[in-house]
């Protein structure tokens, strides 16, 4: 699909003067942001996890036991993503009456990059329901699949889309590498909370030990992805280290990386203090469950993060 990329500022500047101050609507799509995101990142993270694993019935499983939240994630994304267009053109006007303008939406759709994003991001959506919707069966692939391509369709616009020519195909290719590796560790969470459960149970103790294995294998890899690329956008993006304390992106971009560290000592701990543990050691078992889980709740509070300052000027 041909869709020029211009500046994230270019595309603001067309409809209202740049503020960091948030809007009404702007507080709506800044929700619709966050729901997004999050549902992407799970099922991407989840779907691409399970395909790590080996065919077995411990997979079908997981795949079962997910299928509430796998459904619920992807009845948001669509849902958001049909919005989104209309919110994005409300917040770019500062007024909820440009929801209703069409020729204003016609204009954010094809004359934007949001528009582009939002075509791009429709055709995802329309692929994960294509594929996932009766009488055909949700498959792990199809998911990965279109929810990567969700993940992709994030990085035409804003930040990541502030740069022309080369610079601007690497800004966007890392930023993708970054929303992956992210998204990996965050939606297997869920999935590694199910296999925990299953440790204790007679006769799924092997196979879930042999995921969790798999997880960290592959969660070690994730996790060096998520910093090297992380820190390479915080370059391209500020062009230092983010210490500029008046700007509120650098702010909560420093909160964010803060948190991200958090989240990787627990995981540390989880690996090489807990896990060792686990056939010694009673209640060993309830405390990996229990720093799993607020991996994942400090996980949630990042994206939460991360849909709040996309949205502002970063310098």
């Amino acid at each position: 699909m041909a869709c020029p990329l211009r500046r994230w500022s270019q595309d603001r500047g067309r409809l209202r003067v740049q503020r960091d101050t948030v809007t009404e609507p702007g507080t709506a799509l800044l929700m619709s942001r966050f729901a997004f995101d999050a549902a992407a990142l799970f099922l991407w993270g989840s779907s691409a996890y399970l395909l790590s694993m080996p065919p077995s019935e411990l997979r079908d499983w997981l795949w079962q036991r997910l299928s509430g939240a796998r459904w619920c994630a992807i009845g948001t994304a669509t849902v958001v993503t049909l919005a989104s267009l209309p919110l994005r053109t409300a917040e770019l006007s500062g007024s909820w009456s440009a929801m209703r303008d069409t020729a204003l939406l016609a204009r954010v759709a094809t004359q934007t990059t949001l528009g582009c994003a939002w075509l791009c991001q429709m055709i995802a959506v329309a692929l994960l329901l294509a594929t996932s919707l009766p009488p055909r069966r949700c498959r792990a692939p199809a998911v990965a699949l279109s929810s990567a391509l969700m993940l992709g369709s994030l990085t035409l616009s804003g930040h990541a889309a502030m740069h022309a020519g080369a610079l601007g195909w690497l800004h966007q290719g890392n930023d993708w590498l970054h929303l992956l590796a992210g998204g990996f560790w965050f939606g297997a969470l869920l999935p590694v909370l199910l296999l925990l459960g299953q440790l204790g149970t007679r006769g799924a103790q092997r196979p879930a030990a042999l995921a969790l294995t798999r997880f960290s294998q592959w969660g070690h890899i994730a996790v060096a992805v998520v910093l090297l690329s992380g820190a390479v956008n915080t370059g391209l993006i500020v062009g230092d280290w983010p210490d500029d304390w008046s700007m509120t992106y650098q702010r909560l971009l420093g909160i964010k990386v803060a948190l991200v560290l958090v989240m990787v000592l627990v995981a540390l701990y989880n690996r090489y203090r807990l896990v060792p543990r686990l056939a010694a050691t009673p209640g060993a078992l309830i405390r990996l469950k229990r720093a799993t889980l607020l991996e994942l709740t400090v996980a949630t509070a990042v994206i939460a993060l991360v849909a709040a300052f996309g949205m502002m000027q970063p310098r």
